[in-house]
């Protein structure tokens, strides 16, 4: 199993902990109590509305700074801030990257829309053919269908 590590950064204390940063380990229930799970997994939350005296608090709070920022203590950070920010490539990375979401967020709305429209028809013709069996005509359901 590949050691993953998974980043979740917001602009609230999600975990309601009081902490800028919070490590988050998988632990196993046993009737003894909980022993830590070795999955090879890291689970990290960090927010910027804690402000804590720590390098990691400083550095989530530039990333609130909406324009690129020439930050000594952390030089590789401002580099690659600056880069999307105010380039070119940079801009023009971000929007591909932005585009691609869109596609994909698009191609799952519309898989989700025909799912439900495939719901709803089925039920549709659940009705119908109930109706149907009870008598009512053709013309009485359309009637229904136009109101």
């Amino acid at each position: 199993v590949p050691q993953v590590t998974i980043l979740y950064i917001t602009e609230y204390d999600a975990l309601n902990n009081g902490q800028a940063v919070t490590h988050v380990k998988r632990c196993m229930k046993t009737k003894g109590g909980f022993i830590p799970v070795y999955d090879k997994e890291d689970i990290f939350f960090a927010n910027t509305e804690i402000k804590e005296d720590s390098d990691k608090s400083e550095l989530l709070q530039l990333f609130l700074r909406n324009k690129a920022f020439d930050d000594a203590k952390f030089p590789e950070i401002s580099k690659a801030v600056k880069y999307f920010k105010e380039t070119e490539g940079g801009r023009s990375e971000v929007c591909k990257t932005v585009e691609n979401y869109a596609k994909i967020y698009a191609e799952e709305a519309a898989a989700e829309s025909r799912r439900e429209g495939r719901k709803e028809g089925e039920n549709i013709l659940a009705d119908t053919v109930v109706r149907l069996r009870q008598g009512e005509t053709p013309e009485q359901l359309a009637a229904r269908g136009i109101g």
